[in-house]
This record gives structure tokens, sequence and C-alpha cells, in this order.
């Protein structure tokens, strides 16, 4: 099946996502059903046997959703499209039965952050920098970041700090 927002490749039992919506890769609700998609069908899929994410192009691995989406709609109308979109896939992606790894380099912002979360693995380049900036505008992360976050790195520095910057040196 083809995508228009994602590119999947297979190498051998290794299937390969790349978000497709450079420069950032910005998430909308295209990207989010046709991963929905994609992860079922490589859940079916027998010669996959673990699944790589990752960005297209060399700024960002996801810098989030993509604002067009959401701009006119009401705050229910948001409502329902977190609840019935983001949150599907990030079901999808957490529930899946084959190991999942996101390879993220560049930024990883609001859902990116999301998407790397809900991988049973995380591989971050030097440059890759995870935050959650919906936080600034008072706004919550709504697909389950703030409770997938203070699991994987624990409350207290989930509560210092509304990103964290991986580079050389830092943690």
């Amino acid at each position: 099946m083809g995508y228009e927002t994602l590119i999947l490749e297979k190498q051998g039992p290794i299937a390969l996502i790349k978000m497709n919506r450079p420069p950032v890769n910005a998430l909308n609700i295209k990207l989010y059903l046709e991963m929905y998609d994609i992860l079922c069908e490589l859940e079916a899929d027998d010669t996959v046997g673990a699944i790589v994410i990752t960005g297209a192009g060399e700024k960002a691995f996801a810098a989030g959703l993509d604002v067009k989406d959401v701009a006119n709609k009401s705050v229910a109308g948001i409502l329902d499209f977190q609840n019935n979109v983001p949150k599907k896939c990030f079901e999808k992606l957490t529930g899946i039965a084959k190991p999942t790894i996101a390879a993220v380099f560049g930024l990883a912002l609001g859902g990116g952050s999301e998407v790397a979360l809900c991988c049973d693995l995380r591989i971050a380049s030097f440059d890759a920098t995870f935050g959650l900036p919906e936080i600034n505008l008072g706004i919550m992360p709504g697909s389950g970041a703030t409770q997938r976050l203070s699991r994987l790195v624990g409350k207290k520095l989930t509560a210092s700090a509304s990103s964290i910057e991986l580079s050389r040196g830092k943690s």
C-alpha cells in the first residue's frame, strides 16, 4: 500500500518507517491515520521482527502537531481530534507485539516526543532535543506523554524540566 506522509522500507526482518513531512515532519491527521494503518500492516506481517521509526530529512524526527490541523477547531473539536486520532495511533504503537525503536535526531517535540515515548526503545543522536513545549502555553500534552515520561525518567526529573536536551556532555 502506498502512503503519502510515510515511507516504509523493509530490510530483512526490520521495517523502517520514516515520517515524511520535511523539513520538520509535523504530525497531521493523515500521518497519524497512515501510521496506524502501517502499524496494523506490520503487526500482521510475519516476516517483520522489529519496527524502527524515524523522520525524513535532516532537521527533525518530528516537531509535533501541524497546528493547521486544529487552528480553526473549537475546544470540543480539538478534544475530539485528540481522543480519536493521535490516541488511536499511540495506543497501537504502544501495544504492538513487535519491538519498536525510535531513531531520534534533531527535534522531537510535542507529538514527536510522544511517538518516541510510545516506542519500546529510543536511540537518540547527540543533537536530539526532546520537549513538550505545549506546557509553556498552558496546554497539557494530550496523548499520555506526561504519564509515559514520568514512568520512563522518574517523577522528580519530569517535574524539574519541561524538556530534556540530549547533547554531548549534557543529560
